[in-house]
């Protein structure tokens, strides 16, 4: 396959730039489309977009550099003036971007972790894509085998060797597959406990567990420390996985959601993590096939694991009392308004005639009404039961008024009008009649009353009701 796209003069332009430039563009527009779906701005990808890339491209030339046992010899302006050349480290691209969205949430005054989860998910993609362009280069070869669905032919030696970025691709494509179903799942859903930022997270600490597999069946990869042995993307992703994890069991401890269990899970972890380097000795000694079985099993059971103690951090803790009013009172700050608490005052009787009643307080807003009218009515019917003896007493006292016989009608004498002698006065004002003189006398009034005899009787009765 033909690996440059278009010659001009001394400049060329390959088919894999094409694509991953191209990728990048696509990821740029996922990452808006995402940043629209939390309803932000879309300005802030853009901004990390323009502060990214030349970040991206610095940092990872500076991690392909100081991998190269000849830096020395080429001197440190290599980093920039062999870019023509090629040779750049992806976890530096990352560290670029991430540096970048730090900025923008700075600058914005957004959420990182919004900011971080879009473009997380937009990275998986590109570099899905990234892997399989690799075709075009050659470079991310294994080790030479039987032709197979897995294998290329390299047309320098003739021999077919291991593809290692179909297998990376597909890989890299199920983390993009499994990050954007959690993007949608948890900023799709209404008062969702997912914690933003954990599809970044996600996403680094899986694809951390892909590349230590990954770069065990590559041949040519960059290394640290001056050695073949111990190479830089196994390193530096089985340390970030690591911090991902404590990050999350920092939450389980602050959510009271740590268990016992999880002391099997974190032995399970050193566990494989020790056969997996155990297998990568093995590799060392040409046991190539079956050592990376086991280390990709090692590493499928650990992302597994992972994922469950992310879904219990991110779950609501049970059984929590709520805090007393005392303590929610002193949260408070003083600019938010209290709640006024209104009440009512209702009156029940406590069993005796002669006390008076007591003020009972209830809440304003308390609908119990009915309750409220049955028990205050409750004790009056108690103690007052009905008497029939006593109503055809009262009934023979209204017989004996209706029977009684009127007074007399009086009329009040009319008190005559007293006038006093004014002087003469030669232009004399307005006569105003006095009010006496104004008003006419009022009619009499009928009442009647009850004679002497009637009262004494009615007053007898009386006495003897209340002595008995």
């Amino acid at each position: 396959m033909n690996r440059t796209a278009l010659i001009y003069e001394s400049l060329s332009l390959d088919w894999f730039g094409i694509v991953v430039a191209a990728a990048c563009l696509v990821g740029l527009c996922v990452a808006c489309l995402l940043r629209k779906f939390q309803k932000g701005s879309v300005n802030e990808i853009l901004t990390v977009f323009c502060i990214g890339t030349p970040l991206a491209m610095i940092l990872s030339r500076v991690q392909y550099c100081t991998s190269r046992m000849d830096l020395g010899e080429l001197g440190i302006g290599y980093i920039f003036t062999g870019m023509r050349d090629g040779g750049y480290g992806l976890y530096g691209a990352m560290a670029g971007i991430l540096a970048a969205a730090l900025l923008t949430a700075l600058l914005f005054k957004a959420s990182l972790g919004e900011i971080a989860d879009c473009v997380a998910v937009a990275g998986a993609g590109i570099i899905t894509v990234g892997r399989f362009a690799t075709r075009f280069t050659m470079d991310s070869l294994g080790f030479a085998m039987a032709p197979n669905a897995f294998t290329v032919r390299n047309d320098a030696d003739g021999l077919d060797y291991l593809a290692v970025f179909y297998l990376d691709g597909i890989v890299e494509s199920v983390i993009f597959v499994i990050c954007l179903g959690l993007f949608f799942f948890c900023y799709g859903r209404k008062n969702s406990s997912f914690t933003k930022g954990n599809v970044a997270l996600i996403f680094l600490m899986l694809h951390g567990l892909n590349q230590v597999v990954m770069d065990s069946l590559r041949t040519v990869t960059l290394c640290l420390f001056d050695n073949d042995f111990i190479k830089a993307s196994q390193i530096i992703g089985i340390v970030s996985w690591l911090v991902i994890i404590i990050v999350f069991v920092c939450r389980l401890v602050k959510k009271q959601l740590f268990k016992k269990g999880f002391f099997g899970i974190f032995a399970a972890f050193a566990v494989l993590i020790i056969v997996a380097v155990r297998m990568e000795y093995r590799v060392g000694n040409s046991n190539y096939i079956s050592a990376h079985i086991v280390m990709g099993i090692c590493m499928v059971i650990m992302a597994i694991l992972s994922m469950i103690i992310v879904a219990i951090s991110d779950s609501k803790p049970k059984n929590i009392t709520p805090p007393d009013d005392d303590s929610a009172s002193e949260d408070r700050t003083a600019d938010e308004p209290q709640e006024q608490n209104f009440s009512a005052t209702s009156y029940t009787f406590d069993g005796s005639n002669e006390q008076a009643p007591k003020a009972v307080e209830k809440p304003y807003d308390e609908p119990e009404l009915d309750d409220d009218f049955d028990y205050s009515y409750e004790p009056i019917s108690v103690q007052q039961p009905y008497d029939s003896e006593l109503e055809d007493d009262f009934d023979y006292m209204y017989q004996e008024i209706g029977r009684a016989e009127p007074a007399q009608p009086f009329i009040t004498p009319a008190q005559p009008e007293q006038t006093y002698p004014m002087p003469a006065i030669e232009n004399p004002p307005m006569q105003i009649p006095s009010p006496a003189a104004s008003q006419q006398p009022s009619a009499p009034q009928e009442q009647h009353r009850i004679s002497n005899d009637t009262l004494d009787d009615l007053r007898r009765q009386f006495s003897e009701m209340d002595g008995q």
